[in-house]
């Protein structure tokens, strides 16, 4: 609404659309996450449904690391967001051209993820280490699948059971994780893409005259 205001100085016309978009990207790793861990539950009293249940979410997880195959994604319930369109009204009759600029901008979120101490434990002190902690389930995801499939002939050992619980609260931790950075906390003061939108605002200034 600032926005559109600022624009709507410049001899602007500005609207603010609704849109429907996916949901927050940590609530996806956050299903996908229990998923997971309701695989490797499931791998102990039923291994072939929970090798089939984590063996999905897997699929699913490296279609959103490659933006393709979401399959998850496409299931969950679409979110609302808004979109800022501005135009500037020339004469008709004068032959301009058409100049778009498009810019995103969000509110920062806060959570766990985003202090010092989490920040340090997946980056690392050398900037060159980064784990993301959705990448950090999709390979204790695979260590789970060799699990599960160790006990689908009928093995029954207490030691791989109790292995098994291993990647389960990897999965948890990593799900609340996820859900705690998509509450709706936004930063005060903060803006997703800040500097894109000064710029904007500085070009349709500057467009304006």
């Amino acid at each position: 609404e600032a926005l559109a205001g600022l624009l709507g100085r410049l001899g602007y016309q500005a609207r603010v659309e609704g849109c429907v978009c996916h949901l927050n990207p940590a609530l996806v790793w956050a299903v996908h996450s229990f998923c997971l861990m309701l695989g490797g539950l499931w791998g102990v009293t039923n291994p072939g449904a929970g090798l089939a249940l984590t063996l999905l979410t897997i699929l699913s997880l490296h279609g959103e690391a490659a933006y393709r195959r979401r399959i998850f994604r496409w299931l969950l319930p679409k979110g609302i967001s808004s979109n800022l369109i501005a135009r500037k009204v020339v004469d008709k009759d004068e032959d301009r051209p058409c100049v778009l600029f498009v810019a995103h901008g969000d509110v920062a979120r806060r959570g766990l993820i985003h202090n010092s101490w989490f920040r340090r434990f997946f980056h690392g002190a050398d900037s060159s280490f980064k784990v993301h902690p959705m990448r950090l389930a999709l390979e204790i995801g695979w260590v789970q699948v060799v699990l599960i499939a160790l006990r689908l002939p009928g093995i029954h050992l207490e030691w791989l059971d109790r292995l098994l619980l291993v990647p389960v609260v990897v999965f948890a931790a990593v799900a609340l994780l996820a859900l705690d950075w998509s509450l709706p906390r936004p930063a005060r003061g903060a803006n997703d893409n800040g500097s894109g939108l000064a710029v904007l605002a500085a070009l349709a200034e500057y467009f304006s005259s």
